[in-house]
């Protein structure tokens, strides 16, 4: 419906029909309803003229409706800038995992140990803040800076010691252990200490085991379906020699 109606507004003529001359104008202004009707002296002019006639036209430009909607290019800069920053992904799992652990524990000192609740003053939180539904509430976790540097620390054993050997049986406890040699869990609660390393590192063990295996299964149909063209093309050849 929303084609045909364009179409027939913005159509002058059909080809070889029986139509009576419209000088080929649009039936619609569509200038015109977005900015208002025109004058009597510029009915006959073209909307689509140089440069120069519109800014004349609308030299007052308190006239013209404004836009509050930011420019795609402006919101583009914005990820890009994000996007260098190299602990942004760090900061993101960690909140995740600090909205997980606290699901099932409410202790109001394993809580301030995972979480902040003041997160303005400090820019790492950039990607969430980003993330929020609403600016004016916190509705994500923001996670303390503690917690994110032990995510930190597990993540880089597991690049350096965990994804070379992925391959080996019962990676997911062999990753635990080494996230419990190298990192630091001492300024979790004393009383849930334990019971927290554990649920964080298993939680960050599958995690990442489960992402790293999608990006080898990812590479591994993407060299199928290369060959399977490959193939195809091949047989085409063939035949049509």
């Amino acid at each position: 419906m929303k084609t045909s109606i364009i179409s027939g507004l913005t159509t002058p003529h059909s080809k070889n029909s029986n139509c009576e001359e419209d000088k080929k104008e649009l039936m619609t202004d569509f200038h015109d309803l977005v900015f208002g009707f025109k004058d009597e002296d510029d009915q006959g002019q073209d909307i689509n003229e140089s440069p120069s006639h519109v800014s004349t036209e609308n030299e007052n430009e308190e006239d013209n409706p404004v836009l509050s909607i930011p420019e795609e290019e402006e919101y583009k800069e914005i990820v890009c800038d994000l996007a260098k920053i190299s602990n942004q992904p760090v900061v993101y799992i960690s909140g995740y995992l600090a909205s997980v652990i606290l699901k099932k524990n409410d202790c109001q000192v394993c809580r301030e140990t995972l979480t902040v609740a003041d997160p303005e003053e400090n820019k790492i939180y950039d990607l969430i803040k980003l993330r929020e539904w609403w600016q004016d509430k916190k509705c994500l976790t923001y996670p303390s800076l503690q917690l994110c540097q032990t995510v930190h620390t597990a993540v880089t054993n597991f690049e350096q010691f965990c994804i070379p050997n992925l391959h080996n049986n019962n990676i997911c406890q062999w990753t635990i252990t080494i996230f419990y040699s190298n990192c630091n869990t001492e300024w979790l609660c004393i009383n849930h200490r334990q019971q927290m390393s554990d649920l964080l590192f298993t939680k960050l063990a599958l995690m990442l085991i489960r992402r790293q295996c999608q990006i080898i299964n990812l590479k591994q149909v993407s060299k199928e379906e290369d060959l399977a063209d490959a193939n195809k093309r091949g047989q085409q050849y063939g035949v049509s020699r």
